[in-house]
Order: C-alpha cells, then sequence, then structure tokens
C-alpha cells in the first residue's frame, strides 16, 4: 500500500495509509533538528522532501512555512506532481520588501515550481480555481472545490434570542441585544461604523491588536464598544449574546468570513453579511444570512435594523440557516477530502 506523508491535522482523519511528518521526525531525528524544523522554513521543506522519497503524495497546506522550499525541490529533483495543498489561500505578504518581490517570486520560482509538483489543491470557493490558475499559471483542473463545512458535528446548535428591546447583561455580566462585529481579517471596518453613525443599536465590535489603531479612529466618537485579542471562548460567548451579527467584508476575492458564518449560526444567531466572492457558497440570501451589497451602507443597515426589532424574523432566519447546514457537516467534509486525496494514489 503506497503511503501518503501528512503535515497538517488532517492527518487525523486518515487511516492505513496514512504516515505523519511528525511521527517522521521522532523515528528519524533528534530533538535538536526537530525543534529546527518548527523553526526555519527552509529545513521544514528540505525535511519533508527527504520524508516523502518513498511515499506517494505529500499533503500539507499552501500556507505551511515549509511548501515553498518542498515545491521548488519536487519540481527539480522528482518532476512529478507529488503534492497535495489543502486549504489553497495565498495571502500577500504585509513586509514592504517581500511586497515588491512578490510578483517576481511567484511568476519565475513558486509559480512553476508548483506546476511542476502540484497534485490537486483544495480551494474553498468556486471562485478561486479561475483566481488561481491564472495567478500561478496551474491548470484549473488540478484545483478541487471542497466547501468548509457550516457545522460541527459535535457542536450543539443553539436556538434564536427573541428579545432585543435594551442592552441587558445575563447571570454571568455579558451584555446582550447589541450588533457584533469582529474579525481578523478583512473586515470593512469603515462601513461598519458608518452604519452603525445614525442606529440607535448598541454597537460591539472585537479586532486584533494590527487593526485596533484603525478601528480606535473610526470610534473617536465612543460609538461603539471595543474589545480586541480577547480568547476564542470570549469571543463566542460574546457571540451568543448577540442580536444581530455583522459580517461586513472587503472584496478579496478569496476565501474569507466562511467560519465567522458558521460560528455565528451555531450560536443562534442572524446574520447580516456582505455579498463578496469569498463567501460564495456559504451565505445564501433569505437562507442562512440576509446578503448586501459590499459597502452599501444603506442596505445594511436597513438590514439589521430590520431584524434587530423583529424577533420572529431572526428566530425564522437562525432555524431556516441551521436547517441548511445540517448537510454541510464536518464528517462530509473529512469524506470529501478523503476521497480527493485517495483518488489520486488510483490515478
Amino acid at each position: 500500500m503506497e503511503r501518503i506523508l501528512f503535515d497538517c491535522w488532517y492527518y487525523n482523519h486518515f487511516k492505513g495509509n496514512a504516515y505523519s511528518f511528525e511521527d517522521y521526525l521522532k523515528e528519524n531525528h533528534s530533538e535538536f533538528v526537530i525543534q529546527l524544523s518548527k523553526r526555519s522554513k527552509w529545513i521544514r521543506g528540505f525535511l519533508l522532501f527527504m520524508a516523502g522519497r518513498k511515499c506517494r503524495l505529500i499533503v500539507t497546506y499552501l500556507a505551511s512555512s515549509g511548501t515553498p522550499v518542498l515545491a521548488i525541490l519536487e519540481a527539480i529533483f522528482r518532476k512529478r506532481q507529488h503534492l497535495v495543498l489543502l486549504e489553497f489561500i495565498q495571502t500577500k505578504p504585509e513586509n514592504k520588501i517581500l511586497k515588491l518581490i512578490w510578483p517576481l517570486w511567484r511568476k519565475y520560482i513558486y509559480g512553476p515550481s508548483l506546476r511542476y509538483s502540484l497534485a490537486r489543491a483544495q480551494v474553498l470557493t468556486l471562485a478561486e480555481i479561475d483566481t488561481y490558475s491564472a495567478l500561478f499559471g496551474i491548470p484549473k483542473e488540478r484545483f478541487s472545490f471542497i466547501p468548509w463545512p457550516l457545522h460541527f458535528d459535535q457542536r450543539r446548535l443553539n436556538k434564536s434570542s427573541t428579545t432585543a428591546t435594551s442592552i441587558s447583561r445575563d447571570e454571568n455580566g455579558v451584555a446582550q441585544n447589541y450588533v457584533m462585529a469582529s474579525g481578523r481579517a478583512n473586515v470593512d471596518w469603515e462601513t461598519i461604523f458608518k452604519v452603525a453613525e445614525n442606529s440607535d443599536w448598541p454597537l460591539l465590535v472585537v479586532c486584533t491588536s494590527k487593526h485596533l489603531e484603525r478601528v480606535s479612529k473610526l470610534n473617536k466618537q465612543g460609538r461603539a464598544t471595543v474589545l480586541h485579542d480577547i480568547p476564542q471562548e470570549e469571543h463566542d460567548a460574546y457571540v451568543k449574546g448577540a442580536t444581530v451579527y455583522a459580517l461586513c467584508l472587503e472584496e478579496t476575492f478569496t476565501s474569507v468570513g466562511q467560519v465567522r458564518l458558521m460560528n455565528t449560526i451555531e450560536q443562534g444567531v442572524p446574520v447580516v453579511a456582505t455579498k463578496v466572492s469569498g463567501l460564495e457558497g456559504y451565505a445564501i440570501n433569505g437562507v442562512n444570512s440576509i446578503l448586501v451589497p459590499p459597502g452599501d451602507v444603506l442596505s445594511i443597515k436597513s438590514s439589521i435594523d430590520k431584524l434587530f426589532s423583529a424577533p420572529d424574523l431572526r428566530a425564522r432566519l437562525v432555524q431556516s440557516a441551521q436547517n441548511h447546514m445540517q448537510d454541510r457537516t464536518f464528517t462530509n467534509y473529512i469524506n470529501q477530502i478523503s476521497k480527493t486525496v485517495n483518488n489520486l494514489i488510483y490515478t
């Protein structure tokens, strides 16, 4: 049986021919080398290449630190399609120097390396097939659209909140009856604050320290309660207490917002979301969210106001959203990943 080398958490859901890169390191290298592989992308990429010598496929992420080095080595020395890259999401570097060289790196080194070495890449939206095919020069047939799940099987779905007349707090002191917006990336904070300017509902914003200065400038009048870098459990508790969640995103033409949508629906909170390509196939207008054009302040405000003042409408939307997500489970998602990977063994 041909082995599949995994350098990602998906290994835990494969059996039989699956081989963990972490196990390879423990079996073949000292603790010193293992620690080096965690700190150096060059060493990690080289060790992945060595570990994959007797494996049919190497499964990892595009964003994994060792992937670029691995792809280059595979292209030079093996010259066969050997890599499976899950959650294929490419973000531009933030460093100014890296931003300048990124187009050249992608065009002349990384793109050609992926064309030689890539067997399959999983994208999370249909639009990304065209985007990444053009960006890296990779044939479209090497991409598989496998959408992220909308429900983790073991989680209990919460019922919708049905009261929204004034701010209150639960027994733990957590505020209730407010509109919430949060996120680590691609949040359209400017639009959110413009929407809130002439609205009377409380606004809770949760951001990272990276965006705190930007958010603080927008909140100079103190319109919102702003929190930053809070633990995930605390964030989820605030989501659960919200009356409406505003998923206002910038258009990036890449995957964005799916996990936020899933978490909010699971917590029993209705969602107003901007219709960006990253939510295509996830957010469906009138089924699991209210979709509005990006940057359309009046439409976003109208949709939030309508939901905020109509508990029955909120309850119906949440029930519809949770019914819709029943087939988009984590188990089904893993089965699709497994089928895609295993099919490559026999083709």
